[in-house]
């Protein structure tokens, strides 16, 4: 069988929408309609205005409009009171200056007057009416023509008349030219000639000359070659688009190529208008793109802050990285069903490290957005996208272009632990992609412990009710992934397959790692059986944090306190050397990896939410019973409550911590599984 070329396929597809408006009973006398007017059948309007499409997409100059790029295009536009509607494009410079290009589109024509040729005749008198509206700009939009085929003497006359029009500063110039011993030839005043025959039927009297120079220099005539045999217009279309595609789909450039034709056929019916974002939108499906040039450096740095941040989130026992591969596949499968996915458990379970696999995989594609409640700045999205370097682009237009070239979905992770000034980071971020309808394909993964849920409802509620939400439950280790962890690390064997109540505690990851830690820094020491959390924070700030004895212990458990404080007071701002009493202990907790660097040698963070939970844990206790002060002066923040619940009996108890007026502090209390309980 024979090779369908690609206007036989195009011709074919534009048929089979002909015969389903026939079919639905439109009258092909209808000529109000800019169905019809556009044609949904095959015409080469729509190779005219796919052109630009290709050039839009590249964000690239295009013929008629000097100096600027293509950033939107139009069809069909006479509904709307456009003169010249088959094609309209819109050009911008790099000061975002517009300037407006409006086309007639004909396979064939002919320059005259003749009586006989209403196409020259309409295009004379669309253009001259698109001259004299009020909003159009002067010696910066044009109008005219694009054709197939013309006869070149008339094509070349024309142009250079109009060049001759844009290059006389005056129109006593102008005139000169055609004047008697003046440059113009006799063809070059015949065109002249009935074109301003042509003005003067537009305009119902005759044009001054003053008006005639002004019209010709702003008329452009452009020649595409489209559907003959060897038509140079689509491969360079072509090679356009294939510049836009990610290199293992540069191939697909003539597919592409083919959807913007019918994008542009089928939008003339509908008097469609495309900027960038709605033709990637609809491109993205075939094939994936490069991202948008002047957003090339946004997209480079949204990858840099997400490698950065997922770093961040340690994800090892000591050395040790359990794939938990499980997960992210239920992860994947519950995100081809839900716009919302919720990866949820206790703390230490892994859900941070849950989501720097996810984010991780994704960056192999592509940008994505990532955002965590400890790397927040700003009170609304422009602020933070300032306060992180990106050019503060539309978020719809980045998003979409994040989309396109890598993953579209959202990471927030520990969503439930974001301050109340920066949730509207959040908020406009998810609104955004909630109500375009150009993001619909965007899902949006949170992680969030277990009580968190009810936190999160008081400011994204709205959200969550109108959006299909799944749950990912991150449950403790399962017997094959302890069994993994055992053979590397035999010494946790029998905490790991030992009494209900030791694996409650054990087989959550956090915790392994600590009781790792502890083994490691003494192995002669007992085997150290925690029977809930209390006893994993007993033990850690015994040793300092680590295993340390004597005054070091001493000196790293006043750090511990002194760091807590300070966070207690800015929960999403790094901690600053400048505000600790001693730094004498700060690097040697950086490399127990209690500590990590904000900036080196100006501040630091706890490397782990659960370390600023248990330091603070002691931040109360050195209160005494004056523990509720330190949690008013903190602003009674939710981010301590935990600390505040896990208060045992002593100087202070938890009766007194359940009798709180603060309805922010009387949330749980912890069993003695370190489980969190209303």
């Amino acid at each position: 069988m024979p090779a369908i070329s690609h206007n036989q396929l195009v011709g074919f597809s534009a048929i089979l929408l002909l015969n389903n408006h026939l079919k639905r009973g439109i009258s092909l006398a209808m000529p109000q309609s800019p169905e019809l007017a556009g044609g949904d059948g095959f015409t080469y309007e729509g190779d005219a205005a796919a052109f630009y499409l290709a050039a839009l997409l590249a964000e690239a100059y295009a013929p008629g409009i000097n100096d600027r790029t293509v950033v939107c295009v139009s069809v069909q536009q006479r509904d709307f009171g456009k003169s010249l509607d088959d094609v309209i494009i819109d050009f911008e410079d790099a000061a975002k200056n517009l300037a407006r290009l409006s086309l007639q589109v004909k396979r064939s024509l002919t320059i005259s007057k003749a009586k006989t040729n209403a196409d020259f005749r309409e295009i004379i008198r669309d253009s001259w009416s698109t001259f004299k509206k009020s909003d159009f700009r002067i010696n910066t939009d044009r109008y005219g023509a694009a054709v197939g085929t013309i006869t070149p003497a008339k094509e070349r006359a024309l142009k250079t008349i109009c060049d001759w029009a844009r290059e006389s500063l005056t129109t006593d110039q102008f005139d000169t030219r055609f004047a008697k011993g003046g440059s113009a030839s006799g063809e070059l005043k015949a065109v002249k000639s009935d074109v301003i025959n042509l003005l003067i039927e537009a305009k119902g009297m005759p044009c001054t000359s003053e008006e005639v120079h002004q019209f010709l220099a702003h008329f452009v005539l452009i020649r595409f070659d489209f559907l003959c045999e060897g038509a140079t217009a689509p491969p360079d279309a072509m090679n356009r688009i294939r510049d836009c595609l990610m290199p293992d789909d540069a191939a697909k450039a003539p597919l592409v190529w083919s959807r913007a034709v019918q994008l542009a056929r089928a939008s003339a019916g509908k008097s469609g208008q495309f900027d960038r974002a709605r033709l990637v939108r609809s491109i993205s499906p075939l094939a994936r793109l490069r991202g948008a040039t002047s957003l090339r450096f946004d997209l480079d740095k949204l990858m840099e802050l997400t490698r950065s941040y997922a770093n961040l989130i340690p994800d090892d026992i000591d050395g040790t990285k359990l794939d938990r591969t499980s997960l992210l596949n239920s992860l994947d499968a519950k995100l081809t069903t839900a716009r919302i996915v919720q990866v949820r458990g206790l703390p230490g379970s892994g859900k941070s490290v849950l989501i720097r696999r996810a984010v991780q995989c994704a960056l192999e594609r592509g940008p994505i957005l990532f955002l965590k409640a400890e790397q927040l700045e700003g009170t609304s999205w422009i602020s933070y996208a300032t306060s992180q370097g990106l050019s503060g682009a539309p978020l719809e237009k980045l998003l979409v272009e994040v989309g396109a070239a890598g993953t579209p979905i959202l990471f927030v992770d520990a969503i439930d632990r974001i301050e109340k000034e920066y949730q509207p980071i959040i908020l406009d971020v998810i609104r955004t992609i909630v109500e375009s309808p150009l993001l619909i394909d965007w899902r949006i993964v949170v992680s969030l412990r277990d009580t968190g849920i009810e936190v999160l409802r008081n400011w994204l509620g709205r959200f969550l009710d109108a959006l299909k939400v799944e749950t990912l439950d991150i449950g403790q280790l399962s017997d094959e992934e302890s069994e993994i962890l055992a053979k590397v690390k035999p010494h946790l064997r029998p905490l790991l397959f030992g009494s209900a109540q030791v694996r409650e505690i054990v087989r959550r990851p956090f915790f392994a790692k600590m009781l790792n830690q502890s083994y490691v820094a003494n192995p002669s020491s007992p085997t150290f059986l925690p029977q809930s959390e209390i006893d994993l924070i007993e033990n850690w700030w015994r040793g300092g944090g680590y295993s340390e004895i004597g005054q070091n212990a001493i000196e790293r458990q006043c750090t511990l306190l002194d760091l807590a404080r300070v966070r207690a007071r800015q929960l999403s701002q790094p901690i600053r050397l400048s505000q600790l009493s001693s730094v004498a202990q700060v690097n040697n907790l950086r490399l127990d990896g209690i500590l990590q660097n904000a900036r080196e040698g100006i501040s630091v963070r706890f490397a782990h939410d659960i370390f600023f939970e248990w330091a603070f844990f002691y931040v109360l206790a050195d209160r005494g019973t004056q523990w509720m002060e330190e949690i008013k002066t903190c602003g009674e923040p939710p981010a301590v409550a935990r600390s505040s619940n896990s208060f045992p009996n002593g100087n202070t108890s938890r009766e007194k911590i359940g009798q709180s007026t603060s309805p922010k502090l009387r949330v749980r209390t912890l069993d003695r599984n370190g489980c969190e309980r209303g």
